[in-house]
C-alpha cells in the first residue's frame, strides 16, 4: 500500500509540472510582442498633379525593426491589394516613407511580408483624395449674320489660371434655345498656347454654339459661353413679264413669264405659283403652281375676261433659298 501511494504521489507531481509548463507557455504567448506597422500621411487631400508622403514605422513591441522590406500597396475593390513600391526600413528608426502622386482618390496600405521569424504585418488604410484643378474655356464671336453655305470658324482658349492647356480635345456643340446641348458638330486640339479653332457650316436660321472640354484626371470639365449665330437664306429674285404690252380683247391668250434667280444664277426645278388679285386679296390662280425650267423660267398662259392683276410667289426652300414675290403685272382688257 505504501508503494502504491508513493507512485501515486509521483504521478501527481508530474501532472502538476506538465500543467505548470502549459500555463507558462500560454502566458509567454500572450505577452510576446507582435510585429506592428503604423501608417500616416502628410495630408488627406491634394490637388491633382501634386504629391503626398505616406510613411510608417515597423516595430515589435517597443523595438523598432530596421533594414526590413516594407511594401506600399493600393487598396482596391473588396480589399484587393496592388503593389506600388517597396523600400527598407531605416536601420535605426524602423521608418519607411513613400512619395505618391495619385491621379484619383486612392487608398493605400503598408505591408510587411515577414522575415527571419518575424510575422507578417500590415498597417491600417489611409485615403488620399485628389481635387481636380479648375480651368476656363473662352469662345470667339463669329461673324453674324451670314448667308447659308458660309463656313464659320469658332476659336477659343483653354487655360487653368494663367497656364495654357495644350494638347486637349475641345468639341464644338450646337445648343437649343434653352441652352441645352444638342449635338457635336466638330472638334479640335488645343495648341501650345491653349487655343483651338473649329469650323462648321451652320444651317439657315438661328443657332447657338458652345465649346466643350470634357476634362481629364487633372483638370475639370468646362464649357465656354454661348455664341448666337444667325444664318440667312440665299436671297432670290422673282420677276413676271407679260406678252400683253397694251390693252387686249377679253379672253385673249396672254403669256406671263416668271423668272427666278439667285444672284446671277438661274434657279431650275423650283416651284412658283401664279396669283391673282381679287376682292378678298391675293389668291392662287387655277393651275397656278408650276416648276421652273433649266433657265429658271416658266410661262403661264391666261385668257382674262376682265382687267386682272397678276403676281408670282416663290415659297423658297427649308434649307437654302429665301421666299420671293414678283412685282404686280396688270393685263388690261380694252
Amino acid at each position: 500500500m505504501r508503494k502504491s501511494l508513493t507512485w501515486a504521489a509521483v504521478g501527481t507531481t508530474v501532472a502538476v509540472a506538465a500543467l505548470s509548463s502549459v500555463a507558462a507557455g500560454a502566458a509567454n504567448a500572450s505577452t510576446t510582442p507582435k510585429v506592428t506597422l503604423s501608417i500616416h500621411d502628410n495630408g488627406s487631400s491634394v490637388n491633382a498633379g501634386s504629391s503626398a508622403v505616406i510613411s510608417g514605422t515597423l516595430s515589435k513591441g517597443s523595438t523598432v525593426l530596421g533594414n526590413e522590406l516594407v511594401k506600399l500597396d493600393t487598396v482596391g475593390l473588396k480589399g484587393k491589394l496592388t503593389p506600388v513600391a517597396d523600400t527598407h526600413t531605416g536601420a535605426k528608426t524602423g521608418d519607411v516613407s513613400f512619395k505618391v502622386t495619385p491621379h484619383a482618390t486612392t487608398a493605400y496600405e503598408l505591408v510587411f511580408p515577414g522575415a527571419r521569424g518575424l510575422a507578417y504585418a500590415h498597417s491600417g488604410t489611409v485615403k488620399i483624395s485628389v481635387k481636380k484643378l479648375s480651368d476656363a474655356l473662352s469662345i470667339s464671336t463669329p461673324t453674324t449674320p451670314v448667308t447659308v453655305g458660309t463656313k464659320e470658324t469658332f476659336t477659343g482658349t483653354l487655360v487653368s489660371g494663367t497656364t495654357p492647356l495644350a494638347g486637349r480635345t475641345v468639341e464644338l456643340w450646337t445648343e437649343n434655345s434653352k441652352k441645352q446641348r444638342v449635338h457635336e458638330v466638330g472638334h479640335g486640339t488645343t495648341s501650345a498656347t491653349g487655343t483651338v479653332s473649329i469650323s462648321t457650316t451652320p444651317p439657315a436660321g438661328t443657332d447657338w454654339y458652345a465649346l466643350v472640354y470634357g476634362g481629364d484626371w487633372k483638370y475639370k470639365a468646362t464649357v465656354s459661353g454661348i455664341e448666337t449665330v444667325k444664318v440667312n437664306k440665299v436671297a432670290t429674285t422673282l420677276t413676271l413679264s407679260s406678252s400683253a404690252t397694251a390693252p387686249v380683247a377679253k379672253n385673249t391668250h396672254v403669256e406671263l413669264t416668271a423668272t427666278l434667280t439667285a444672284g446671277t444664277a438661274d434657279l431650275a426645278k423650283q416651284t412658283v405659283v401664279l396669283q391673282v388679285l381679287t376682292s378678298k386679296g391675293w389668291v392662287n390662280a387655277d393651275g397656278g403652281a408650276a416648276t421652273t425650267g433649266s433657265n429658271g423660267t416658266h410661262v403661264f398662259t391666261k385668257a382674262p375676261s376682265v382687267t386682272t392683276s397678276y403676281r408670282v410667289h416663290y415659297l423658297g426652300t427649308s434649307t437654302t433659298y429665301a421666299a420671293a414675290y414678283s412685282a404686280t403685272v396688270v393685263v388690261t382688257i380694252g
